[in-house]
């Protein structure tokens, strides 16, 4: 079969941004900034989890969910609302940077629960990133799940970002201890690796990557090529706002 052709595709996955104008004003909103945690969150819960599914799914589900404050949810008889989460879930340290949150206060300390934290980020500029996690159970970024040590690429604007964490049967004594998540987004520009040569032999090969996306839609090999095209026009959206 026809193969596409081959331009050694960094371990980076792409994902496209929202629009600014697409974030509700009552959304949480945290600007992305590299080795921090952002600090505006919106959480829901506790979901008992012995309630199984999508429980986003009233919001579009949770590859397309936008939760504002005060959006809620019908599970069974039971209603969960999101809320804004108070400060003082968010760990500090000695230069008020946000390090990472408590993800059983704000539920009243409730094991065997569910709960989703979800923070809007303003991207600044286009980037390749690391995803770093540690606590909590998934996230989805714009839709799609990533996972602690992903790279990723960033285009200009906002990204919806949902974490789940999942809390099982505790002690007595642990129900009141914190259960910490951590998150941050790193810089993933890799000394020595030549990035603008990769690209350009992206550029070279466009007309047939574009001809695979036509034609294969729905394939990997057409979803390889719109990942190709993607990565090239965000890095021609950098070298323009230069």
């Amino acid at each position: 079969g026809r193969r596409a052709p081959s331009a050694t595709w960094p371990p980076a996955k792409t994902i496209a941004p929202r629009s600014p104008d697409s974030t509700p004003e009552n959304a949480a909103l945290s600007r992305l900034r590299l080795r921090h945690m952002p600090d505006s969150w919106l959480f829901c819960g506790p979901i008992p989890d012995r309630i199984p599914g999508d429980h986003l799914e009233a919001l579009g589900g949770i590859r397309a969910a936008l939760p504002v404050a005060q959006s809620s949810i019908t599970i069974g008889s039971q209603t969960f609302s999101f809320t804004t989460l108070d400060d003082d879930h968010i760990h500090r340290d000695s230069h008020r940077t946000p390090r990472h949150l408590n993800a059983l206060s704000p539920i009243g300390n409730r094991d065997s629960s569910i709960t989703y934290f979800v923070t809007v980020l303003d991207n600044p500029r286009v980037q390749t990133v690391r995803f770093s996690m540690r606590g909590g159970s998934q996230a989805w970024l714009n839709g799609t799940e990533v996972a602690h040590g992903d790279i990723i690429d960033l285009g200009l604007g906002h990204y919806t970002l949902i974490i789940r964490s999942d809390i099982g049967r505790l002690p007595p004594f642990a129900r009141d201890r914190a259960i910490s998540i951590t998150l941050q987004f790193e810089s993933a520009q890799h000394p020595g690796y030549d990035y603008s040569s990769w690209i350009e032999r992206v550029r070279t090969h466009r007309h047939r990557f574009q001809d695979l996306v036509d034609r294969h839609a729905g394939t990997g090999m057409a979803g390889r090529a719109r990942m190709y095209l993607q990565a090239l026009k965000n890095y021609d959206q950098q070298q323009a706002g230069r």
